[in-house]
């Protein structure tokens, strides 16, 4: 089966790095799915679900899960580097923490709907928080 080196890469630190089957992810132009030899680009990622497909114990194929919100990708024939702002693996979520935030964030739209900046920031939050918790249910209930 063929393969390619991806590594995921957030501000801090790297989140994944291995040799992989394939790379679904969120992209400006929409869900994009990689495989080996793929034509080369850069494309904006941006908040959704990205999965990771590999070969696990045995030579079965398993799937990654993970939460990412806003970044690049950048894609090569051999290798793929995913940047993100953003990128927690499933059984990272802190559900309790996702809808505490969601809740305040809700709250504080409510206050500033008139404020068009500061209202467009608090979407792009909210937007962040829905997907870690739609991640969470759909992985971890």
């Amino acid at each position: 089966m063929n393969t390619f080196h991806l590594r995921v890469i957030k501000p801090e630190k790297v989140v994944y790095e291995a040799e992989v089957i394939s790379l679904s992810l969120p992209t400006s132009s929409g869900q994009v799915t990689v495989l080996a030899n793929h034509e080369p680009m850069v494309m904006r990622v941006v908040t959704g679900e990205m999965v990771v497909r590999s070969l696990g114990d045995g030579g079965k194929e398993k799937e990654e899960p993970m939460a990412v919100a806003g970044g690049t990708v950048e894609i090569k024939k051999d290798e793929v580097v995913v940047l993100a702002n953003r990128a927690e693996h499933v059984h990272e979520l802190d559900i309790e923490k996702a809808k505490e935030a969601r809740t305040r964030i809700e709250g504080e739209i409510e206050k500033i709907k008139s404020d068009h900046a500061s209202y467009e920031g608090l979407l792009q939050q909210l937007h962040k928080e829905h997907n870690r918790i739609k991640m969470y249910e759909k992985y971890r209930s």
